[in-house]
């Protein structure tokens, strides 16, 4: 199951969050366990500030924690000429996973030791490490714009991927993986923003290190907002709780940190959030509705409470007949019958939201063909995606 935060919360979705780490991490938690938080989302979607708040929390409480940053393990271009210009760091193929997994590793067999790496200059480079005793932490945190990469069935295809050319043609993107991460109990976190707020954050942060404007722009265009939607974006596994606009989204990433503080210190706590920076100015942009349709990409059961609760998160309610229809059409027991059976549903269903759902074709400010054509492609992933729930 996977829970979506969309807006206000209540009551209702303070229990639901409680319940699904309950769900993952089990009724009481016990240190003879090995806790895993994995949290993925968008640049400048507040990962770091969220893992670290909650890593601070916990050892403040006295519960032994380890938080495992992916920002630390950038491979660095072959031809560092390529770094300003054409070196694609988004790209899943520019972080040394290697050394990601093998850390995991040792943590998870409880090594004495733990390998600390400085960074490689290239993959063609051999590793530089040495160790640091192991504190034995009984929760780990990883975060990283593909943090979900170290636990997902399917991973990317590292030996094709590159990131001096991200657009290359693919025999496959995604491969089985052959990572280890029996042993964890895991909690999967997704912070997405939609593309209007991430521009304003990224610029802001951009231009206070002295990088030209035309520069950031193009980099934004060509590599990061691209990569965000092919791979970040990606729908291809689900994640446990995603809370929409990330750490900007106050309430629910507040209750988010409050629970699983109160999960492992098995009381109600309260805490005051701490910022890296203050960006409010730049997250009052309007929102241009990718964040808002990506909730709908996770999949839904195939039943009718369900629909009806993807539809009221669009702001309307399923018309009876096509939904009827749909229902009847996934009897089929092969998928690809489904797909060539569903096409002209999903036309249906994404013109519906497109004309009764004001919010996502006014803050797209793109010609109704094309919101339709993205429409039917967010239907139609959430109708052949997996289990989800919506409030």
């Amino acid at each position: 199951m996977s829970s979506v935060f969309n807006g206000s919360m209540n009551g209702d979705s303070e229990e639901q969050i409680r319940k699904i780490i309950r769900e993952k991490f089990g009724d009481v938690y016990d240190m003879k366990n090995k806790y895993l938080i994995v949290i993925q989302g968008a640049t400048s979607s507040g990962k770091s500030t969220i893992a670290k708040e909650i890593n601070r929390l916990l050892t403040g409480k006295g519960v032994p924690s380890k938080l495992i940053g992916l920002d630390s393990y950038y491979l660095s271009p072959d031809n560092p000429l390529e770094e300003d210009d054409n070196y694609d760091f988004d790209n899943p193929a520019s972080l040394d996973w290697e050394s990601i997994v093998e850390l995991l590793t040792a943590l998870k067999n409880d090594e004495k030791n733990l390998p600390v790496y400085f960074r490689r200059k290239s993959k063609s480079e051999i590793n530089t490490k040495e160790f640091c005793a192991n504190t034995f932490p009984s929760v780990i945190i990883v975060e990283g714009i593909y943090a979900f990469n170290i636990i997902n069935r399917y991973i990317f295809n590292l030996d094709e991927l590159d990131p001096t050319d991200s657009k290359k043609k693919l025999s496959q993107e995604f491969v089985e993986s052959d990572y280890n991460v029996d042993g964890f109990k895991i909690l999967k976190i997704f912070l997405p923003l939609c593309k209007n707020k991430l521009w304003a954050i990224r610029k802001a942060r951009d231009l206070k290190l002295k990088k030209p404007y035309d520069a950031i722009k193009s980099r934004f265009e060509k590599m990061i907002w691209p990569d965000t939607q092919r791979w970040v974006y990606s729908t291809l596994e689900y994640n446990d709780i995603q809370v929409a606009h990330g750490n900007f989204n106050e309430t629910a990433s507040h209750l988010l940190v409050k629970n699983i503080l109160g999960y492992f210190c098995s009381k109600n706590i309260t805490y005051e959030r701490q910022l890296e920076d203050d960006l409010s100015e730049e997250f009052k942009v309007e929102c241009s509705g990718e964040s808002y349709m990506l909730l709908t990409t996770v999949g839904i059961e195939e039943s009718i409470e369900n629909y009806n609760k993807l539809y009221e998160a669009l702001g309307t309610q399923c018309d009876s007949e096509i939904l009827d229809s749909f229902l009847s059409k996934t009897k089929s027991t092969s998928r690809d019958e489904i797909m060539a059976k569903g096409d002209e549903i999903i036309s249906s269903l994404a013109s519906q939201v497109v004309s009764s759902q004001p919010a996502v074709s006014e803050a797209a400010p793109k010609k109704e063909e094309k919101v339709v054509e993205e429409v039917e492609e967010v239907v139609e992933v959430s109708l052949f995606g997996g289990d989800d729930d919506f409030f």
